[in-house]
């Protein structure tokens, strides 16, 4: 399969309105890999380990569906009082097109 880059908002199935801004990578060596700037639980730190399924709708206006997907890396800094929350998914399959 042919290596791909999407860029674009990612959501929880039951929360279309928490919508985290995000690049979903895939190459034949590692696989898929979704890469969030943001959390999808509200709050400083707080993260979530796997998620069943993830939505994706991209920059070019494709519909993605991530299955399976278990919490690869979880980042939380405070500098200066500013707070920034990153977080990285593994998903075990990818489907284009749907949600």
């Amino acid at each position: 399969m042919e290596s791909f880059e999407y860029s674009g908002v990612w959501r929880l199935p039951n929360e279309p309105d928490n919508q985290i801004s995000g690049v979903l990578r895939f190459n034949s060596v590692d696989g898929a890999n979704l890469d969030l700037i943001g959390s999808f639980v509200p709050g400083f730190g707080k993260q979530i380990d796997y998620a069943p399924i993830i939505h994706g709708f991209t920059t070019n206006a494709i519909k993605i569906t991530l299955w399976k997907c278990q919490a690869i890396r979880n980042f939380s800094s405070i500098k200066q009082g500013n707070s920034f929350t990153s977080s990285s998914f593994s998903p075990l399959y990818v489907f284009s097109g749907h949600h």
